[in-house]
């Protein structure tokens, strides 16, 4: 069987808008299933495969081993920091659009 890696995430570009929501919705549910994680976000299982590999080879997400069968997706530091980074970002676009309308 010949395995291939996806090619690295580029750390210096935003998250797209489908790993930002895989990002966050692993946060929540750190115990979801890759077929979970589909079904909630809408992303199709192959992506969701693709793209948490590229959160661990970047350092996003850890992974911890529960059982043979059971994988928990943990969010490290880097993880938390890029969804931080969002909300901000988002946050002040928010506030520069209402400043815009009202003034």
């Amino acid at each position: 069987m010949n395995n291939v890696n996806p090619p690295p995430m580029n750390t210096n570009h935003p998250l797209t808008s489908k790993e930002l929501m895989l990002l966050d919705n692993l946060g929540k549910n750190p115990g979801a299933t890759q077929r979970e994680l589909s079904k909630s976000t809408g992303i199709s299982l192959g992506l969701i495969n693709v793209i948490i590999k590229k959160f661990i080879e970047v350092g996003y997400i850890q992974v911890s081993h529960l059982n043979k069968r059971k994988i928990r997706y943990l969010l490290t530091t880097e993880g938390l920091l890029e969804t931080a980074k969002r909300t901000y970002r988002f946050t002040n676009k928010t506030i520069v659009t209402y400043r815009k309308i009202y003034n």
